[in-house]
């Protein structure tokens, strides 16, 4: 099975925002202070959406997004959150190979969405 562009495109999506999510856990986790805090999400969620807007829309300018982050090609799903902590981890999946045959794939960690509030 070959994936596609799109295909690739929803995966390198999905691990760029799963290490946003756990840097933003990671950072919370230091304890800064509310103000370096508030700052470092609204950061994070401006990086959040520039990956987002590149992943899913055709003509960045015209945002028309361009289809679902959700499932691959196949009907397989390109992620699954479990609960974690406070928070929750990532698993992504590869549209190509098992979860068990792709190289690097990192432990599962815990994550904080960064969405301002």
């Amino acid at each position: 099975m070959s994936s596609s562009a799109q295909d690739r495109r929803k995966y390198y999506y999905a691990i760029g925002t799963r290490e946003v999510s756990r840097l933003h856990a990671a950072l919370l986790d230091l304890g800064l202070g509310p103000e370096i805090n508030h700052w470092i999400r609204d950061e994070l969620w401006f990086i959040w959406r520039l990956l987002r807007e590149t992943a899913f829309t055709e003509n960045v300018l015209a945002r028309k997004p361009t289809w679902d982050s959700g499932t691959y090609a196949d009907g397989g799903l390109v992620t699954t959150q479990i609960d974690w902590e406070e928070g929750y981890a990532t698993i992504v999946h590869h549209p190509e190979k098992p979860d068990s045959e792709v190289k690097g794939n990192r432990a599962l960690a815990k994550e904080v969405f960064p969405c301002p509030t």
